[in-house]
């Protein structure tokens, strides 16, 4: 259900609709297959800050959403699939995906999120649905040897992966041959959670709650080594910690080795080695039942019903559709983006500076009587707005100097001179640079704080209907 939470969460924003269908799992895998930078700026994407025109009147005082590549009104919807610019870039985009672009959810065409299967439901609502309801009771004088093997298909994909167990006893009668070993319980695995460890894990439960009144001693032969380490600590008497993985059949395997009326004992075999190869009698017993047990719970794995099987097959036909859907939009997105940045980032280029130019012919239009701006204060700080047109006014009012240009650089000294105060500070949001603690330990370089002062600057006298040359 946390799907639906994040999505909730998220309605306020348009790039997120669609967000509770997604697979975080498989962008996450995706996003591991690129390099660092590329990571970096398609989080970008994923996280809704890849800011286009039309959002910009949130962080910054624009007028208009102008897309700053064509005539078009900017979005992210129109910088991936519609600007002309990029226009050679979408040139490789299959017509199909193209065109389905217009029907996808947004979390996935203007924010890179991969989609979720629309079968994944019907798919883990029939492993959901599983259940196990084998023999209750081993009968059996003596000692028991119980061999348990998980098999499972498709492991590589976890949206498409299912598994299926086998337990065999192992008769120590005959040495060379099978003679009184038997198959004792098999299945497929229930629950929605399907992987190779679970179904080993499941097997040797099962085999437990067989011989859960028996007297002897149970020994346990496993091919799974994280099992077999886990159900040691647990004859040791270690605890099942709650958020561990599997904990569930943990606890219920835990609880079975309390029950126990006999010894239980567990040891590792060796996968997927011939009898032919053993080392002694022991091993050519150990290998013939591990491989036994093996091709059991392989085939009860698929022995599976004509309905699951019509329902894997489509199931696998729809993840590997949108999965190549998915790909071919985010490398989209990705390359786009990318293009963007060079576009706002230039190569810096060393030009010799030229001479000053002469100031317009126009006369000085005097300054009217000082107010101090709403918009402005609100934006941007009464204190700082107010302080900034104070020195502007103070300087320039009734003045009758000479009209010359002056730099950003050399009003902002001045300012400071004049007042003895940093200016203003845009970190995440616009701040009085007196009153931000430690300023002088952010390192700050000269030419941003210019920056600020003169966005502010100009901001306040245009909020006051003042225009100035620049």
């Amino acid at each position: 259900h946390w799907p639906l939470l994040v999505q909730t969460g998220t309605s306020h924003r348009s790039c997120f609709n669609g967000l509770d269908a997604t697979d975080p799992g498989d962008t996450r895998k995706w996003l591991t297959t690129l390099d660092r930078s590329d990571q970096a700026l398609f989080r970008l994407v994923l996280n809704g800050t890849h800011i286009t025109q039309d959002g910009k009147h949130y962080c910054q005082e624009v007028m208009e959403d102008t897309c700053p590549f064509c005539d078009c009104s900017d979005s992210r919807f129109h910088r991936f699939w519609i600007c002309e610019r990029f226009e050679h870039l979408r040139s490789q985009v299959p017509d199909d995906v193209r065109s389905a672009s217009v029907d996808l959810p947004e979390a996935l065409t203007v924010s890179g999120w991969s989609l979720m299967p629309t079968t994944m439901v019907e798919w883990n609502q029939y492993f959901a649905g599983l259940s196990h309801s084998g023999p209750l009771m081993f009968h059996h004088d003596g000692d028991v040897d119980l061999f348990t093997d998980g098999s499972c298909q498709n492991q590589h994909c976890h949206k498409s992966r299912f598994a299926g167990w086998a337990i065999v006893f192992a008769s120590t009668s005959a040495v060379h041959d099978y003679t009184g070993s038997q198959v004792i319980d098999a299945g497929v695995l229930p629950g929605i959670l399907q992987s190779a460890v679970r179904a080993e894990i499941f097997a040797v439960l099962q085999a437990l709650k067989l011989t859960v009144r028996h007297k002897g001693t149970v020994r346990l032969w496993s091919d799974c080594d994280s099992v077999v380490r886990r159900v040691t600590k647990l004859l040791q008497g270690a605890s099942v910690k709650p958020n561990a993985s599997h904990s569930d059949l943990w606890n219920e395997i835990a609880q079975c080795l309390q029950d126990r009326a006999g010894a239980t004992v567990i040891t590792h075999v060796a996968a997927h080695q011939h009898e032919h190869n053993a080392g002694g009698v022991l091993f050519e017993w150990c290998f013939r039942h591990n491989a036994l047990v093996d091709k059991h719970a392989v085939r009860a794995n698929w022995s599976r019903p004509t309905e699951f099987w019509e329902l894997h097959d489509r199931h696998v036909l729809a993840i590997s559709r949108l999965t190549r859907l998915c790909r071919i939009v985010q490398n989209l997105q990705l390359e786009i983006s990318k293009a963007v940045v060079q576009f706002d980032s230039p190569t810096q280029i060393d030009t010799v500076p030229e001479d000053a130019v002469s100031p317009p012919a126009r006369p000085w239009t005097p300054l009217p009587p000082l107010h101090i701006p709403g918009g402005a204060a609100r934006w941007y700080g009464d204190h700082i707005v107010r302080l900034i047109l104070s020195w502007f006014w103070q300087t320039l009012h009734q003045s009758q100097d000479e009209v010359i240009w002056i730099s950003h650089f050399q009003l902002y000294i001045d300012f400071m001179c004049c007042t003895g105060h940093p200016g203003p500070v845009h970190l995440t949001t616009w701040q009085d640079g007196e009153v931000l603690p430690r300023v002088q330990l952010l390192g700050l370089a000269f030419r941003q704080r210019a920056r600020w002062f003169a966005k502010v600057w100009k901001q306040s006298l245009k909020h006051c209907g003042i225009e100035i040359e620049f």
